[in-house]
């Protein structure tokens, strides 16, 4: 009778972890699937974050979500070359969108491949650039697009 409780018992415990496994999987595969088109706002404005505690962003209306933007002297788009520079040094980051003002970056996770859209734009009258970072699925990402920019801005700022 124990040695019968014993399988029934593994066998449970091995199909919830399959299950747990399966449903990251299905997840990643969902996040990788491409947002709306994204381009230069006409408002030289990025998207605001939502509600979920997954984004922070420089223009953000939440003071939770708000992120300082990137500082720059000089032209906007020797900055924005910098900062292409910086992007293409990181091994999970695509650029999928690049125009004179603005950038569209994909970050993937490296083990699930979960995807995470940052985008960048020049206010070359204000001498910075401004920065979202959001994931694509989750509620939140224990600081990671957080995390994320303030890396960038770090070698952003050390010309690394």
């Amino acid at each position: 009778m124990q040695t019968r409780v014993l399988v029934w018992g593994c066998a449970a415990i091995f199909l919830l972890g399959a299950s747990a496994v399966l449903t990251l999987f299905l997840l990643a595969m969902w996040s990788r699937r491409s947002p709306s088109p994204r381009g230069a706002p006409s408002s030289h404005r990025l998207a605001d974050c939502p509600g979920a505690p997954n984004c922070v962003c420089s223009q953000a209306t939440r003071d939770s979500r708000t992120i300082p933007a990137f500082e720059f002297a000089g032209e906007a788009a020797a900055s924005m070359q910098k900062l292409i520079g910086v992007l293409n040094m990181q091994s999970q980051a695509t650029i999928v969108t690049r125009k004179p003002d603005y950038l569209h970056v994909e970050f993937r996770s490296p083990f699930f491949g979960f995807v995470d859209d940052v985008e960048f734009l020049a206010d070359e009258a204000a001498n910075v650039i401004h920065v979202r970072s959001a994931s694509r699925i989750g509620y939140s990402d224990g600081g990671t697009n957080r995390r994320r920019v303030e890396m960038l801005r770090a070698l952003y700022q050390t010309g690394k």
